[in-house]
C-alpha cells in the first residue's frame, strides 16, 4: 500500500522542522509567488490516515 499525501508539517518535526533552521540562517528563498496553493497535512493527521488502513483489515 502506498499513501499519497500532501507536504507533512509540524512543529516537532516533519518537513516544517527540517525547512525552518536554513530559512533562519538566511539560506532560504521564496517558493513562487506565495499566491499558489501548497497541500499539507499535519504530522498527527498523516500518523491517523496511516493507521486507518491497518484498523480496518
Amino acid at each position: 500500500m502506498f499513501l499519497r499525501t500532501g507536504l507533512v508539517l509540524s512543529g516537532r518535526g516533519g518537513a516544517l522542522g527540517r525547512m525552518l533552521p536554513i530559512f533562519r540562517i538566511g539560506l532560504g528563498a521564496p517558493l513562487g509567488t506565495g499566491r499558489q496553493y501548497w497541500s499539507w497535512i499535519s504530522l498527527d493527521d498523516w500518523v491517523g490516515g496511516g493507521a486507518a488502513p491497518a484498523r480496518c483489515a
